[in-house]
């Protein structure tokens, strides 16, 4: 509760203090009570956010996976040793992503 000027006057230098101080923490409290709904709002925001870029990297994720599977579908690897297999799929997968 806010006091008066003249209540304030009439008071004691360390009760004048204690006064204010209370006057601070009320308004303090006030401040905190009124951003409450801005920070529900912002972890809402947060929330939407995270799950979006996780739904993006999965789409990425399977896109990429996709890609693989067309390429081992419609090429022939018959013959090559397994790592040259691999890098040459790691090589067409960093081509498709660019």
């Amino acid at each position: 509760m806010a006091y008066r000027k003249k209540t304030l006057r009439t008071m004691s230098p360390t009760a004048r203090k204690v006064a204010r101080l209370a006057g601070e923490i009320e308004s303090v409290a006030r401040r905190l009570k009124n951003l409450i709904p801005e920070l529900q709002s912002s972890d809402r925001d947060a929330k939407a956010l995270e799950t979006a870029k996780d739904t993006s990297r999965r789409g990425e994720y399977q896109a990429y996976m996709n890609t693989l599977a067309f390429i081992l579908t419609y090429t022939n690897f018959e013959g090559l040793p397994q790592d040259e297999v691999i890098t040459w799929l790691r090589v067409r997968a960093e081509e498709t992503e660019s």
